[in-house]
């Protein structure tokens, strides 16, 4: 049986059990060697006999692979409508499908978050407002994401909702000296619970925002491409900036980091094109590869209160954008990424 000649790049991911964008990073880095046969259409492989050398490199600078150990992950951005929540519910969903524990924290008064994932409080059900103000212990509010639907993966993902009562947290939090601390309190008892908490921000910096940047180790900015967007972000950073400072002062072992930018409602029109080279050329590597398509079904998502890998084959080319992010999230942080495809009912 004749052996192949070359070894792609997607090889390469198999040989090391990481994804593309992982193996992309390690030739970024030289902990890899750089493609040295040219083939059809401009990619770039492997000789298959240096496959050895491939091998040896990689183990002898596995230890320089930077490792990033972020827990909680909160979606921030100050300008609505540039697909935050949706944005978070369908990295949990993703995650969750790649077998990771995930919960999902819904820190902004209009619950879109949880209602997102079919947890809707009702009656004398217990919301985020009464953890942080009341005392109510986190784990009797975390509510499971039920999804009824033949055929549909299982996804595992607890949700502690919101409601509009937690649009009167903030004047409530203004009369303590640990304002920004709230959520940090009562998120660090569990996280040994779960391998990913996500936080869905309201889009405003008030003291909801700043605790849940207080209570992240990192943080992912959605960026819808128009104009302005740019500026939009510089300020958050600055604020980022401003979160870390006394992080560091306190001795946290995780300062609150940019995990990265997330490029939304993306559409192959070359206005868009314009803005997504600015922010590539500005954040480098701290933009994700995955982008989010145009509209990404997100209305037919919310309505149905499910997560995109859910719902109809339409939806496919979004479940599968959220999954190359759970991928490229994953891959920053060296951990292990199941082999699965996104099968729709």
């Amino acid at each position: 049986m004749n052996q192949p000649s070359k070894l792609t790049i997607n090889d390469i991911a198999e040989l090391l059990g990481v994804s593309r964008s992982t193996v992309d990073r390690y030739i970024t880095q030289g902990i890899i060697p750089q493609p040295d046969m040219e083939s059809e259409g401009g990619h770039r492989n492997y000789n298959a006999n240096g496959r050895g050398k491939i091998l040896d490199l990689f183990y002898s600078k596995k230890h320089q692979i930077p490792s990033e150990k972020w827990k909680v992950i909160s979606f921030f951005n100050q300008k609505g409508g540039v697909g935050k929540t949706i944005s978070c519910v369908n990295l949990a969903a993703s995650l969750a499908y790649l077998d990771y524990r995930v919960l999902v924290v819904d820190m902004d008064p209009q619950g879109h978050a949880g209602l997102s994932l079919n947890v809707d409080p009702t009656g004398d059900d217990h919301d985020i407002y009464d953890v942080l103000l009341h005392g109510t212990p986190i784990l009797d509010v975390a509510k499971p994401a039920i999804f009824s639907q033949r055929g549909a993966p299982m996804l595992e993902i607890d949700v502690v909702p919101s409601t509009v009562r937690l649009a009167g947290a903030e004047n409530e939090m203004h009369a303590s000296i640990v304002r920004h601390e709230f959520l940090r309190a009562v998120l660090a008892p569990i996280q040994h619970r779960y391998d990913y908490i996500l936080v869905d921000c309201p889009p405003s910096l008030g003291l909801l925002s700043i605790n849940t940047l207080y209570a992240s180790d990192a943080v992912i900015i959605p960026f819808k491409p128009e104009p302005m967007a740019l500026r939009g972000i510089y300020h958050l950073i600055q604020t980022i900036d401003l979160i870390k400072r006394p992080a560091i002062k306190l001795g946290l072992n995780h300062p609150l980091s940019l995990a990265g930018v997330l490029i939304t409602d993306y559409e192959e029109i070359n206005l868009q094109k314009a803005y997504i080279e600015e922010v590539r050329e500005h954040f480098g590597s701290k933009v994700f590869k995955s982008m989010i398509p145009h509209r990404a079904h997100a209305q037919e998502s919310r309505h149905h209160q499910k997560p995109l890998l859910m719902m109809s084959s339409e939806g496919k080319p979004a479940a599968d954008a959220y999954l190359g992010l759970a991928h490229d999230l994953l891959g920053i942080q060296n951990r292990e990424i199941p082999i699965k495809e996104v099968s729709h009912v």
